[in-house]
């Protein structure tokens, strides 16, 4: 309050207590003084940066060359308690539907773009959302999708968890009636 300032973190350590210590170190003492800081190219410099700060979606293939794949497919049985993987495919991108005991949680991707989504997807949660989140995960944790082809029979997502540094990528593998995911 005395520097009439607010600091916003967005990581995840464990050991919080060195990022403080470095605040204290140098962002305390370099706010503490008279009126307001004086205008800087370098200050202007970042801020323009920052205002076109974006994480580009994967690229690959085209989607219209191996349109086509997908299905549903049983899971083996597995810790997530996961009992079908469904894929759906269109020109516009696609679609990873999980069923498990909890119900169907799914997570659209766009090809070649960034699709928003509120989902309550069982695995591949950040750990700071599993330790602030309900273990059952019933609040749907928002995060953006994206997806390619890498080959013919490898589709690619990236789950990018909006609010935090996180991201996550599903690979799908297609060989004949079988889906390998990782």
């Amino acid at each position: 309050p005395g520097q009439d300032a607010v600091l916003a973190l967005t990581s995840e350590t464990a050991n919080m207590q060195v990022v403080l210590d470095q605040v204290w170190a140098h962002l305390v003492p370099a706010l503490e003084g008279d009126g307001p800081l004086p205008t800087s190219p370098t200050a202007q410099q970042l801020k323009e940066r920052l205002s076109h700060l974006q994480i580009a979606p994967p690229s690959g293939l085209s989607s219209t060359t191996v349109l086509g794949k997908g299905g549903v497919f049983s899971a083996d049985p597995n810790q997530s308690g996961i009992h079908t993987i469904a894929v759906e495919i269109d020109p516009e991108g696609c679609v990873l539907r999980v069923v498990n005991e909890g119900g169907e949680h799914a997570v659209r991707c766009g090809f070649g773009r960034w699709v928003d989504n509120q989902t309550t997807m069982p695995f591949l949660i950040p750990t700071m959302i599993k330790l602030f989140s309900a273990p059952s995960l019933q609040a749907p944790v928002p995060l953006a999708g994206a997806a390619t082809w890498s080959d013919p029979q490898t589709l690619t997502m990236v789950w990018q968890y909006l609010e935090t540094p996180h991201q996550v990528t599903v690979t799908c593998h297609f060989e004949g009636d079988a889906l390998s995911l990782q």
